[in-house]
């Protein structure tokens, strides 16, 4: 790594862009120490490079993270988010889209996947004080002026679990103009009502029926056909809570409605779930058997 930098800070005038990007990404990826990549990081973010022209006064110097391509700029935060390196992840984050850096005046959209990457990094930790932190970073995506798009805000619901801020989160992606929302947004707003806590009963009672509202009103006064993902985070939404007839009515309502097509190994295993939860070992031998069949 040190040699690298070494070669780049004295002919980085000849070298490719995307060839420091390549190799950078390339020595982030085989590093396995952890501390070692915490301290490549803080190069990246603090290593200037000086490109002013021989006999110039001017100011020429850039940032070595200006050299790296808006792709692997994104690679690395889903490396750092896979590493459980969230500390390091933001303050990386945070380093892109600074001012001094001089790279986020020149296109906003690469931003909109880098804050995706990192909130899904955050979505999917098991620690709830990283998840809770997920929408903070929708808020400082507000603050900057970048505008999310439909990857941001699914990975936003992915860090949600049940309760009043799926609904909060929905009317809140209403207010962004640029956004249409979509069958995944959806499809995200009704899976995080599955996750709702177990030791939240109530919650989960109210929970079915915010999922099951979406699907009724919400998703056809916007056009939003469902698919197999839809139903099957439904039957999920409604295993957790323990409405084995309403799981059963929607799988009907499912297999009459042609253009879905057949269930999905996903929605065979929410249904057989609902049914055993309930104790209803019979009925769930029974749908064993049918969906070897449907095979």
């Amino acid at each position: 790594w040190n040699h690298f930098l070494t070669y780049v800070l004295d002919n980085y005038s000849q070298i490719k862009t995307h060839k420091i990007s390549r190799q950078v990404l390339f020595h982030f990826q085989k590093m396995e120490n952890e501390p070692f990549l915490q301290e490549m990081i803080q190069d990246i973010i603090s290593l200037q490079i000086d490109c002013r022209p021989n006999g110039t006064k001017d100011d020429g110097k850039v940032y070595f993270a200006s050299l790296l391509t808006p792709r692997d700029q994104t690679d690395i935060i889903r490396l750092l988010g896979s590493r459980q390196l969230y500390e390091t992840m933001h303050c990386f984050l945070n380093f892109l889209t600074s001012s001094r850096n001089n790279i986020l005046p020149q296109n906003h959209r690469h931003f909109q996947y880098a804050y995706a990457a990192a909130i899904s990094a955050l979505a999917q930790s098991s620690d709830q004080k990283y998840r809770r932190r997920a929408i903070s970073l929708l808020d400082e995506m507000d603050k900057l002026g970048i505008e999310p798009n439909s990857y941001v805000i699914t990975a936003v619901f992915l860090s949600i679990d049940g309760g009043i801020a799926v609904r909060e989160m929905l009317k809140r992606v209403r207010s962004y103009k640029t956004i249409q929302i979509d069958i995944h947004i959806y499809n995200a707003a009704i899976y995080a009502f599955s996750r709702t806590p177990t030791n939240n009963n109530q919650s989960s009672m109210n929970d079915w029926q915010s999922a099951l509202a979406i699907f009724r009103r919400e998703m056809p006064k916007d056009g939003v056909k469902p698919n197999q993902q839809t139903y099957a985070s439904l039957l999920q939404a409604f295993a957790k809570s323990g409405q084995i007839k309403v799981a059963l009515s929607l799988f009907d309502e499912m297999r009459n409605t042609p253009s879905v097509g057949k269930p999905s190994v996903k929605v065979w295993s929410a249904l057989l779930r609902a049914c055993s939860l309930a104790g209803d070992w019979k009925r769930t031998i029974k749908l064993v058997l049918a969906m070897n069949e449907e095979k």
